[in-house]
């Protein structure tokens, strides 16, 4: 008996989507439906119908007359499609790295006691050029009191007399082949400078000299001079480590990577490698902020990092070998937050409270979340007056977004304890960096940025004092929007009328934390700011225009570059030709992408130049070429300048597109308008307001929208 053949439920789907698909164009796409579904997979375009063919699912055909969207993913082989500018990520230059990948050969050994009897740890420095403050140990084991004896081998380059210079903060002495040179132990002098000792090209010397701490912090500086040498500075190349000791460990933390943010985490598990060249690695440590935090047990190095602190922190793994020489490995920075109380905050919010480093030991912040209301509790900081410091309720954002809140309150309303509570983004979850922040008190609102990391916040404050006898100030509605790098802040009353505080031009990281801050002048007295009715968006706004190119008075718009107006005529190119419309058809030149928001706020048929700082120039156009000039009754002439970024777009007239059923899209960001479309293998046809009968390969199509 013959067995029926088996055939493969993939090929099925195979033969069925071949079926109805044929060889026709396909793209990756979604689709939307008049009844609000939105489906995702292959799609082809076919006289009157939309095929679908879902990943792993049977193929699907939709009439036109059941769907309101079709959108094509875009083509990354067609750079046409890309119409969003993305800015580039900054790259935050990390000073452990730097100085991770610098010559290391002078033994550094740090004592307890100035006997030189208790040894707390060994490693390798780079340079004879050495100090820090009491809070910046160079390794964890090491307090701020110590005394600290080095030992190398110099090798000079010519054959001459050379002088040795030591300077410290405490006493210091110094041995040269075996010859004590300096011997200053009752720390007197601070400058000393040895006799003129002979040294012969390329041969090595042994050197060792000792340092105490000084009362605020340890410095150690030795340099040379000689004939030839003008720059006293000694070069890690010239040292050899000392005869006999051993190269030290090496260490690498394999993960987590650099920059990673956590939210809550019940566990970090953190990888890292270890090795000797000599001897054996008797201990790798894993290293928060220049804290011992945990230890791995054995290779492979694997550690579980429990309870993990919130805050923005830097870890190292360190390495100690048999004979207690240690290395660090590079730092990475991680970011770490909390859930609030009683792990109230609703994913993917966290908190975090930010300090500056002198002020570590202030209060620590609050924040809970209750049936759609935020609370925060925070006593210390003034972000406008350089103070980074509050609680943080955030979330990671990439690219473009809109953060809508309403604060609902704000106590005490008392300017002496200045309470302060708003929107902000951050580039970093600590107390540095650039931000832009939305920023209610007792007396005003205020637009408070940072755009420089070591730069100093800039303010643009609007007086908005609460009523007498208020118990609360009652912050209203605040929106906090990006897009590219323009930086938009508003505030209402109702969450529908929206009042522009500021929209300034910020050049900042793709990924920012966004969300909501709290913070107080007071230590004693904290402020507490309720939010409710939050809402964050990622994505651009809602664009009037996404291109650049001309907004014809049908509402056909066709991305391309405008190069002038003379006798009437636009002059433009296209894909390299160059071509002119008649000016009375022309409803606006369009030079930058244009928000929804900024169009509507022009009022209905008045011309003029939309800037790019929101303001809308009012004015009859004079004339346009590299420049535009307008004038009106109150300001007269006014020329603005077309090469820069100031303007967006001119208004010439009012757009009154007809009713027409098919709006299409294509990939470089042009606009047509058609009552009838005819669908064929490769093309599709329309019949355009402006351009009449047009045929659009099917690759060109991003979106279909159907009324």
């Amino acid at each position: 008996m013959v067995q029926p053949m088996r055939i493969p439920l993939p090929f099925i789907l195979f033969l069925a989507a071949f079926a109805i698909f044929g060889n026709g164009p396909v793209s990756a796409g979604t689709l939307v439906l008049r009844d609000g579904t939105t489906l995702s997979g292959e799609l082809r375009l076919a006289e009157g119908k939309v095929l679908l063919l879902p990943k792993g699912q049977a193929p699907k055909e939709f009439p036109l007359d059941q769907v309101t969207r079709v959108t094509f993913a875009a083509d990354p082989a067609n750079p046409a499609a890309e119409t969003t500018i993305k800015l580039p990520t900054e790259r935050v230059k990390s000073t452990d790295k730097d100085k991770d990948h610098q010559v290391r050969r002078i033994l550094a050994e740090y004592f307890e006691d100035v006997d030189f009897k208790k040894r707390l740890a060994a490693r390798y420095e780079s340079s004879s050029y050495i100090g820090w403050g009491s809070s910046e140990r160079p390794d964890p084991a090491v307090p701020s009191f110590c005394a600290v004896r080095y030992s190398a081998r110099i090798v000079p380059d010519r054959t001459e007399d050379y002088t040795f210079i030591m300077e410290a903060h405490g006493q210091m002495r110094l041995w040269v082949a075996d010859k004590l040179m300096i011997d200053n132990w009752t720390a007197t002098a601070h400058h000393l400078a040895t006799d003129p000792i002979k040294m012969t090209a390329g041969q090595p010397v042994d050197l060792r000299w000792e340092v105490v701490s000084g009362r605020y912090g340890f410095s150690s500086h030795l340099l040379w001079r000689s004939p030839s040498v003008t720059n006293p500075w000694i070069k890690a190349e010239a040292f050899l480590p000392p005869t006999g000791a051993s190269e030290g460990p090496t260490a690498t933390l394999l993960s987590p990577e650099d920059g990673l943010y956590f939210r809550a985490p019940s566990e970090i598990v953190v990888e890292a490698e270890a090795s000797v060249k000599q001897g054996k690695i008797a201990k790798l440590e894993l290293v928060m902020d220049k804290t011992i935090v945990g230890e791995f047990a054995k290779p492979p190095y694997k550690f579980a990092w429990k309870n993990a602190p919130a805050g923005y922190h830097k870890i190292a793994v360190k390495a100690t070998d048999d004979q207690g020489i240690s290395s660090t490995s590079p730092a990475i920075s991680i970011a770490i937050s909390g859930s609030g109380k009683d792990q109230s905050l609703p994913a993917p919010w966290g908190e975090q409270t930010i300090f500056e480093k002198k002020h570590e030991k202030h209060p620590v912040g609050l924040s809970t979340y209750v049936d759609g209301v935020f609370t925060l509790t925070k006593a210390g900081g003034q972000i406008p007056d350089n103070d980074d410091e509050c609680h943080f309720i955030h979330q990671p954002v990439k690219g473009d977004f809109t953060l809508i809140a309403r604060l609902s309150s704000l106590t005490p309303p008392d300017a002496f304890a200045g309470p302060l509570a708003g929107i902000i983004m951050k580039e970093r979850l600590s107390g540095e960096g650039r931000f832009a922040s939305i920023l209610v008190g007792a007396q005003s609102v205020v637009f408070s940025r940072k755009v420089d990391s070591w730069g100093k916040a800039s303010n643009n404050e609007r007086l908005q004092p609460p009523p007498p006898g208020a118990k609360s100030i009652d912050g209203g509605y605040l929106k906090l929007q990006r897009h590219e790098n323009r930086i938009r802040a508003f505030t209402s009353h109702d969450g529908n009328d929206w009042e522009i505080l500021a929209n300034d031009r910020i050049e900042l990281p793709e990924q920012l934390f966004v969300g909501l801050c709290a913070q107080s002048r007071s230590l004693e007295t904290p402020a507490v700011a309720t939010f409710d009715r939050v809402s964050l968006v990622q994505g651009a706004p809602e664009m009037a225009s996404t291109a650049k190119g001309i907004l014809f008075r049908t509402g056909t718009f066709l991305a391309c570059d405008v190069s002038s107006v003379k006798e009437n005529l636009v002059y433009y190119s296209r894909v390299g030709e160059k071509q002119t419309v008649p000016i009375a058809d022309v409803a606006r030149l369009i030079y930058r992408p244009i928000t929804a928001e900024l169009a509507g706020n022009v009022p209905s048929g008045q011309t003029g130049i939309m800037l790019a700082s929101g303001d809308f120039a009012e004015g009859e156009v004079k004339e346009i070429n590299y420049r535009v000039v307008i004038s009106n009754l109150v300001f007269g002439p006014r020329t603005f300048n077309l090469k820069g970024t100031e303007v967006l777009a001119i208004f010439l007239k009012q757009p009154e597109p007809a009713k027409t059923r098919y709006t299409l899209t294509t990939a470089d960001g042009s606009t047509y308008r058609s009552a009838t479309l005819k669908i064929e293998k490769e093309t599709v046809g329309l019949e355009d307001a402006t351009f009449g009968a047009l045929s659009l390969q099917m690759p060109d199509l991003a979106e279909i929208r159907i009324q």
